[in-house]
């Protein structure tokens, strides 16, 4: 199996290039515009997007290329451009090329952060952010290019990361693995997220790549299922001796219900926050 890996330079792209490169039925191409290996490809030109996927005419093409939340607001055209336009132009590249699959890497931002209890896959989606709002289209565009014949569509709706590579998280440097200036934390109890390590996400990315799925559109929770409130963090960073600052926040929670994802692609995360 040939797999196209865009964004593959970026922090999970690279963990993710070495966890299939493992794997001897599987041909790794990785794409980025700052390749050295692999092919470069800038994923807001879409004539760059058809040219790749015709010479590279992939089996699955795993899309992690993206504006990340924190700079979609400063260039809101340029998240617009790669989150949203790109990926119709890969869709459309895909259909042609004859790929059977595109995973793309969505974000838990497309429901916001005003649940109650751990969000199913069937919940209202209400972004709040740019972010997730550009996220919400991909969505879209690539499940109604799946139902219309083209690629399969796997859409992984990824929590809040943490772990090596990813030093700006709280559950990151609440233990003491990304030493720098005090953590800020809006509210105690009433702010709660669900924390999963990057190695869990590289492997739900590479499950979903293989896994024997048979609707054209299949969308998964990936989280570590686990409630963690600014309070156990803060708790963490004490034992440890990390100094914080606490300021009030309005309450906010996002928590994945993974039931989905444990039965359709046989996750199983095994690093808790």
């Amino acid at each position: 199996m040939r797999v196209l890996v865009t964004g593959a330079t970026g922090r999970i792209g690279r963990e993710l290039v070495a966890a299939l490169e493992h794997d001897p039925g599987i041909e790794i191409v990785q794409s980025s515009r700052t390749a050295t290996t692999g092919v470069r490809l800038d994923i807001a030109d879409h004539a760059d997007v058809q040219r790749v996927v015709a010479e590279v005419r992939p089996d699955a093409i795993v899309h992690l290329a993206a504006v990340l939340a924190g700079e979609c607001d400063r260039d809101e055209a340029r998240a617009v451009a790669v989150n949203v336009d790109a990926v119709r132009a890969l869709a459309a590249a895909a259909a042609t090329a004859g790929v059977r699959r595109i995973v793309l890497a969505s974000t838990a931002a497309v429901y916001g952060d005003r649940a109650l209890v751990p969000l199913s896959e069937s919940a209202p989606l209400a972004p709040s952010s740019l972010y997730g709002r550009t996220k919400e289209q991909a969505e879209v565009i690539l499940g109604d290019a799946a139902r219309a014949g083209g690629p399969q569509a796997v859409i992984l709706r990824i929590f809040n990361v943490w772990g090596a590579g990813f030093p700006d998280s709280l559950a990151t440097r609440s233990t003491g693995g990304a030493p720098g200036e005090e953590l800020r934390f809006r509210g105690r109890s009433t702010f709660v997220r669900d924390y999963v390590h990057v190695d869990d996400v590289v492997r739900a990315l590479a499950a979903s790549v293989l896994a024997p799925l048979v609707d054209a559109v299949t969308t998964v929770n990936i989280g570590s299922g686990i409630a963690t409130s600014n309070e156990a963090l803060i708790a963490r960073a004490e034992l440890v001796g990390v100094p914080y600052t606490v300021t009030d926040g309005s309450p906010s929670y996002s928590v994945a219900d993974i039931g989905r994802a444990r039965a359709l692609i046989g996750f199983d995360p095994t690093r808790a926050p």
